[in-house]
């Protein structure tokens, strides 16, 4: 039982690893959003923000920004994370593939277009099913 608890934590590492790779750093969220980096980590803290911490620093994955000028963070990502609660990375994953029950968009840009409650039923549906 112990050797696969180490295995899956193993593996949680090494997806935060791969998952860092596409993600920003406090510091670099802040001078895209314009803000100091007090605020971001406030941000992170009411989970406006999604993020995990690597090596003891913050790490934001690049999805949930919204590219436009100004650059801005998708709505709702508290309710999408509580709908969603199995991990970052794991939600990382889902918000990026295309899914039927979404008319084969992302949930990523789902919530862009302001479809914000169908990818919470299509999040809740998979937490529940995992589908």
């Amino acid at each position: 039982m112990a050797a696969i608890k180490r295995a899956a934590a193993a593996q949680r590492q090494a997806d935060l690893v791969d998952l860092a790779k596409e993600a920003f750093t406090r510091a670099q969220v802040a001078w895209l959003l314009r803000v100091r980096e007090t605020e971001v980590t406030a941000m992170l803290q009411r989970h406006r923000l999604l993020g995990f911490k690597l090596g003891g620093r913050w790490r934001i994955p690049l999805w949930q920004f919204v590219r436009d000028e100004p650059v801005d963070v998708l709505p709702d990502l508290d309710c999408l994370e509580q709908t969603f609660p199995v991990g970052i990375a794991e939600l990382s994953r889902w918000v990026q593939q295309s899914h039927p029950e979404l008319d084969g968009r992302t949930p990523r840009d789902a919530i862009a277009g302001g479809d914000v409650d169908a990818v919470l039923r299509a999040a809740a549906r998979h937490s529940r099913d995992g589908t």
